[in-house]
């Protein structure tokens, strides 16, 4: 998929403004009628000299905890770093700059403030994280997480 000079122009925009990989993933498809998958777009990013700001440097890979199973104690939220929703709840960011012995990785902050960096692992195993040592996300969160993500990841909802 070419992009002209003038898309390619935009794009630089769309990154100097601290947009996400995610988020100009959306713009691509909507402004300029092009389908891309998100690696293809993090490879455009790359390609045309532009640089997402990284993110600080994650906790060892030895803190990280497995995602409990989903209940059905109610509704959860999603959030991470670089997502611009403040409404409490859960957010999560995709880091543009992959740990080694990972497919993707980002941060989430869910309803209760916990922060935690997410890690999907070359087997497709999602972990956690947590910045704190011992926490564990609210129960409730982890539906909505995971939609999250998949959103993030460019996977559609639920």
């Amino acid at each position: 998929m070419a992009l002209t000079e003038q898309q390619k122009e935009a794009v630089r925009k769309w990154v100097g403004e601290g947009r996400g990989v995610s988020e100009i993933q959306k713009l691509i498809s909507s402004e300029f009628g092009t389908d891309m998958l998100y690696m293809d777009v993090r490879f455009l990013i790359d390609d045309i000299g532009a640089e997402i700001p990284a993110t600080a440097e994650p906790p060892a890979p030895d803190a990280r905890q497995p995602l409990q199973p989903e209940d059905s104690s109610g509704a959860a939220d999603s959030a991470g770093a670089q997502a611009s929703d403040s409404s409490g709840g859960v957010r999560v960011s995709v880091s543009p700059i992959q740990r080694p012995g990972t497919v993707m990785s980002g941060d989430v902050v869910f309803s209760d403030g916990g922060r935690a960096e997410w890690v999907l692992d070359n087997a497709g195993r999602l972990g956690l994280n947590p910045e704190t040592e011992g926490y564990s996300p609210p129960q409730q969160d982890l539906p909505e997480f995971q939609m999250k993500l998949r959103e993030a990841l460019g996977m559609g909802g639920a």
